[in-house]
């Protein structure tokens, strides 16, 4: 899942490793009301209104959108990307894969995103962080994309798959009709 490159090339880190890459990469760009560059130290402020616009890295795939109200990146001595810290109703959009929380970290050294709290701390239905696409709705208080291994870990995840994104008709089963109820109550037990 290369959904999270949008905070890995905003702070300008981009891998040109993959094959099927535009042989010139049309130019990552960076919006927001203000922005302070403090040179001596390598940090790089963006606030209110941020938005990046990350060109596909693959031919036929769709641009990455970030937006979030204010995003932190710090740049090494060597200047190379450190780390990229995107706040306050961070929303991740790539074509139609979508993630949504309150912070957004990437940290180059482990090549790791992780999102956690929710869009919007007002909505109680929504008091996680997520990711959404045809396929399902990842849900978990902690959502971590392993950029280098490519592979999602949550905690304390909860899926949402729809229905008819699951193959064959979830109504039948390869057991025999019967009109007795299940002893168990279902595929588990009853607590």
């Amino acid at each position: 899942m290369k959904f999270f490159l949008a905070l890995l090339v905003a702070a300008g880190l981009a891998s040109a490793a993959e094959t099927n890459q535009f042989p010139n990469r049309p130019a990552l760009t960076i919006q927001a009301d203000y922005s302070v560059f403090n040179l001596r130290s390598n940090v790089f402020l963006y606030t209110n209104n941020v938005r990046v616009i990350d060109p596909p890295t693959k031919l036929g795939e769709p641009p990455t959108i970030l937006t979030c109200r204010w995003a932190v990146a710090r740049m090494g001595p060597n200047r190379k990307l450190e780390s990229v810290f995107a706040h306050d109703s961070v929303a991740i959009d790539q074509g139609d894969k979508q993630a949504r929380g309150a912070l957004a970290v990437y940290t180059a050294t482990n090549e790791l995103m992780t999102l956690t709290g929710p869009f919007d701390p007002n909505d109680t239905n929504n008091p996680l962080p997520f990711l959404a696409s045809p396929q399902g709705t990842n849900y978990g208080t902690k959502i971590i994309y392993d950029r280098a291994n490519d592979q999602l870990l949550i905690e304390q995840p909860k899926t949402i798959i729809p229905q008819g994104t699951v193959s064959g008709e979830r109504d039948k089963t390869n057991s025999p009709a019967s009109d007795k109820p299940s002893r168990t109550g279902g595929l588990f037990p009853a607590k």
